[in-house]
């Protein structure tokens, strides 16, 4: 778990989609399952080929059965999402959230490791319903935000968009009152794709050498530990200084 600030980002449990040789010197490689193409291959044979590459936490977009199967006694960390078809019946009923969590969680509590349930859709309801239903088993309840929620350059100055305050602050009062972490995607490449007259390739991929932002004692060589630390400051203007972050996914 991350504390505050990127002096202490070595510890911050990641869930990228990122090539891992990027982040390899610095954090836990994990991926994101996706399940969108044609002739993929086998859960099973997903699941070994990432434990044969020393890989051990995984993102998993929707609580797919026969994935979870194929976790069972692999030893993996899963951040598992509340798809967002489910969320405004989860919302309506903690009957319905004790229902999902019991289909799609405890059916699999023997042999799958749950670090995070996450609700994308910034509900608050959806989220205490859940919360409600898996209290007993120690998994935490989050949301996921991106890169679009936030804004400040230099990073101290970080803050939430005006529009998504409205979203944000129950949600952060939620995070502090269950000492849970807000999770984020933070996408430096497609930040560069689409800025590339300001940003260049290697701040953005985190291969730069220069000082690129400096921030009072803060310098910045990489856009990735500077859109963490904004958002730290952003969460800090909302008094959320005391919700860590987790990384959920990264390009």
């Amino acid at each position: 778990m991350s504390h505050h600030r990127s002096d202490c980002l070595v510890s911050v449990p990641l869930l990228l989609l990122i090539l891992s040789f990027l982040l390899a010197s610095f954090f836990d490689t994990a991926v994101c399952y996706g399940k969108i193409g044609n002739n993929l291959p086998r859960p099973a044979d997903v699941v070994a080929f990432y434990g044969q590459r020393n890989i051990r936490q995984m993102r998993l977009y929707d609580p797919d059965q026969e994935v979870l199967t194929a976790l069972r006694g692999s030893n993996f960390e899963l951040l598992l999402d509340v798809p967002n078809s489910d969320l405004q019946r989860i919302a309506t009923h903690y009957l319905e959230a004790d229902t999902w969590v019991r289909n799609n969680v405890r059916k699999y509590t023997k042999g799958v490791r749950f670090r995070y349930l996450l609700s994308v859709g910034n509900e608050v309801q959806v989220m205490q319903n859940i919360e409600g239903a898996v209290s007993d088993l120690g998994i935490k309840v989050s949301t996921a935000i991106d890169t679009r929620s936030h804004r400040g350059v230099p990073p101290s100055i970080g803050s939430f968009t005006e529009n998504f305050q409205i979203f944000i602050a129950p949600v952060i009062d939620f995070l502090v009152s269950k000492k849970s972490p807000l999770l984020v995607n933070i996408d430096t490449y497609f930040i560069y794709a689409n800025n590339m007259r300001d940003v260049s390739f290697e701040y953005a991929l985190l291969t730069s050498y220069k000082n690129v932002v400096n921030d009072g004692s803060n310098i910045y060589r990489n856009l990735f530990v500077a859109l963490l630390d904004t958002i730290y400051a952003a969460l800090e203007e909302l008094s959320g200084g005391a919700v860590n972050i987790v990384v959920s996914e990264s390009t």
